[in-house]
């Protein structure tokens, strides 16, 4: 059974659509099923990223997505079910942020560099698949009292 709390196996996550606004738009979403889809078959094809792209596929061509990420207007639990994966997305997007962040933040004075967290966010597995912003790691910070660096005064060639 699919658990819509994890990172691999959420709608809005899989297809790439935004879960902050969620996506309603029903040929937005078709759009991104299909290209979606296309972009997994090339990857099975690859022994390093086949089993991943295989399980993504399976989930996209199953019937629950549809439901859940499609819903007729008139369809009042579909139209629910989609607002709580986008919810879903949001905190699963938040803890991975925090769990990022923890791996890297300073132990002993809960803090992290700046030039840290940019990098843990533009890295490309990194948390730029989940559409995370540097405004939403600065608040995940806050809210867990993490305290950010910013490290680039110290190094005036990195101003230029």
């Amino acid at each position: 059974m699919r658990n819509r709390d994890r990172l691999d196996e959420n709608f809005y996550i899989i297809l790439g659509v935004d879960y902050k606004k969620p996506e309603t738009d029903i040929n937005v979403i078709m759009a991104k099923i299909e290209s979606q889809k296309a972009a997994l078959s090339q990857k099975l094809n690859n022994p390093a990223k086949s089993g991943k792209a295989g399980a993504y596929l399976k989930l996209i061509q199953s019937a629950e997505i549809k439901r859940v990420m499609m819903p007729a207007d008139s369809d009042v639990e579909g139209q629910k079910l989609r607002q709580e994966e986008a919810e879903a997305a949001a905190n699963a997007v938040e803890n991975k942020i925090l769990e990022e962040i923890n791996s890297v933040a300073s132990k002993a004075r809960r803090n992290v560099k700046k030039s840290v967290l940019k990098n843990i966010i533009e890295d490309v597995d990194g948390l730029k698949l989940y559409q995370v912003t540097y405004s939403m790691v600065e608040e995940v910070c806050s809210c867990n009292s993490i305290t950010i660096v910013d490290d680039t005064a110290k190094n005036p060639i990195a101003n230029i």
